[in-house]
């Protein structure tokens, strides 16, 4: 099993070092042989409007998306410490023997609340519950799974004996939910310049490609396109760092990196695309009544890739990455903290995550209207005669 699974440990590392360089990326020489043409401009306001429209319309489903995540357990890190610390209060109070026991469980809740946070000198157990709140991974029918859950938990077994002990903790960082937080702490400032790069970079191939109307729509989508990245995230595209990985010698032979990219969140990305979701919201008797959206995610989890491993047990690894923004990281955090003191419980051999029903939770019967069915912006414009 070790030898099987060394490939997939080998690429973790190489996943490791790209996703470090997408946050510094270098900026790659632009093609200066283009084409002249004629450019017709034709572009009305609608062309300039409907994609800020299409952008904040996408916010709207995101946030609805986030309120579902948090109605299904609102502030359930704070909630979870204080219904235990008050567990232990009054155990203390009835029984004055059970203090020991008490002192040493909130210090063991406050261990494992903290290390849980950035999973640095957390236990393997920690690891492997939290890694399903900020990771995704595609389950199989073998013994081996896709996703970025398998590459991450392959990673610090095959590290250089001397080396271990230094890059371990810092891989497992990556793969925290503080991790999330501090990328999505910085994502909203950036992503719209991505997408400003991006859109140039759509105008210089369409120009080579003598497609001026193309690039004459990709130059009136640039401040729709940054305002969208603002909101909802962009994707940078890393493909130009294929060769050089490949070619590098570093990944094992037979082994082929055909996609890198790095999801950079807007304010209201969700994140969540991770193996804790969906919630299963159950009632008092263990009965499923609803499912809600989770929260959370990491830089590793950010990195998006494909693989043509070579291994016949899994012969591709598809993983996209996933954009998370401060909302969605603060509720993951949350979510992870809670998980830690008692909330919510796996089951079975599948990833399914169990979390009773809060109180008062009802369960939406599709009648009711959500956030981002209240108000579109694009009625707005029609109803101001901006548009047609």
């Amino acid at each position: 099993m070790q030898h099987a699974l060394r490939p997939y440990a080998t690429a973790g590392v190489a996943l490791v070092g790209a996703g470090l360089v997408a946050v510094t990326p270098a900026v790659a020489p632009m093609q200066a042989n283009f084409l002249a043409r004629d450019v017709a401009l034709t572009a009305g306001f609608s062309d300039f409007i409907d994609p800020f429209v299409a952008a904040y319309n996408t916010a709207q489903d995101n946030i609805a998306q986030m309120m579902a995540s948090y109605d299904a357990a609102p502030h359930i890190g704070f909630t979870q410490a204080m219904n235990n610390l008050t567990g232990y209060l009054q155990s203390m109070s009835d029984d004055p023997t059970t203090i020991p026991a008490m002192v040493s469980a909130i210090q063991t809740d406050l261990k494992n609340a903290w290390s849980a946070i950035t999973l640095m000198n957390a236990s393997q157990d920690t690891i492997s519950d939290v890694i399903r709140h900020t990771m995704d991974s595609s389950y199989t029918v073998g013994n081996l799974s896709g996703g970025h859950e398998i590459i991450f938990n392959q990673v610090p077994g095959f590290l250089p004996e001397d080396q271990a002990a230094t890059l371990t903790p810092i891989i497992n960082f990556l793969g925290s939910p503080m991790s999330a937080i501090m990328l999505a702490s910085v994502s909203p400032w950036i992503a719209p310049w991505v997408a400003m790069g991006n859109s140039w970079g759509e105008i210089f191939d369409a120009l080579r490609d003598g497609d001026s109307s193309a690039a004459l729509q990709s130059l009136i989508n640039i401040p729709a396109s940054m305002f969208d990245a603002s909101l909802n995230g962009v994707t940078l595209d890393l493909d130009g760092l294929l060769p050089s990985i490949n070619d590098s010698g570093f990944l094992p032979e037979g082994m082929e990196m055909t996609h890198l990219d790095f999801a950079l969140g807007g304010w209201f990305s969700t994140g969540g695309h991770v193996t804790a979701d969906p919630m299963h919201i159950l009632d008092a008797d263990g009965n499923e009544i609803a499912q809600a959206p989770a929260s959370g995610g990491s830089i590793f989890n950010s990195i998006g890739f494909n693989l043509n491993t070579g291994v016949t047990l899994s012969p591709t690894i598809d993983a996209p990455s996933d954009a998370i923004g401060p909302l969605g990281a603060w509720l993951g955090l949350s979510q992870v903290i809670g998980s830690q003191l008692g909330w919510g419980s796996w089951s079975g051999k599948d990833p399914i995550f169990s979390i009773p029903a809060p109180e008062g939770f009802v369960v939406d019967d599709g009648a009711g209207s959500s956030m981002a069915d209240s108000f579109d912006f694009g009625d707005l414009l029609q109803d101001l005669g901006l548009v047609g």
